[in-house]
């Protein structure tokens, strides 16, 4: 397992930017993606989410990577996450389509 807590020193960094990539789909004034450094690990609920780091800085208290949820890492609604860029940018695009005729898009092409 991971460790759950990174100082940010340069070694922290050079390791994060080491990682794959994961890009969580959150809603906030539009439909929008956030890139995140992936542990390759998933949460050990019945619906499984990716671990990813991300960084908290607690008001300027502390200066430290966490590894958390990808859902825990906006204050927007989460819908989905993705391994590749493309198919997070096919479904910000969708579901921004979406929200511009007054519907959210959900569940228009969701692939489950």
């Amino acid at each position: 397992m991971p460790r759950k807590i990174l100082k940010n020193t340069p070694k922290t960094k050079a390791y994060l930017d080491s990682l794959p990539k994961v890009y969580g789909i959150f809603l906030w004034a539009k439909w929008g993606i956030l890139e995140l450094p992936w542990s390759g690990q998933y949460t050990k609920d019945k619906m499984p989410v990716p671990l990813v780091y991300n960084y908290y800085d607690a008001n300027g208290t502390c200066d430290e990577y966490h590894l958390v949820p990808i859902t825990s890492c906006s204050s927007g609604a989460f819908w989905d996450s993705y391994e590749t860029k493309e198919g997070a940018k096919y479904a910000q695009e969708k579901l921004n389509e979406a929200l511009s005729r007054g519907e959210y898009g959900y569940d228009e092409f969701r692939e489950d």
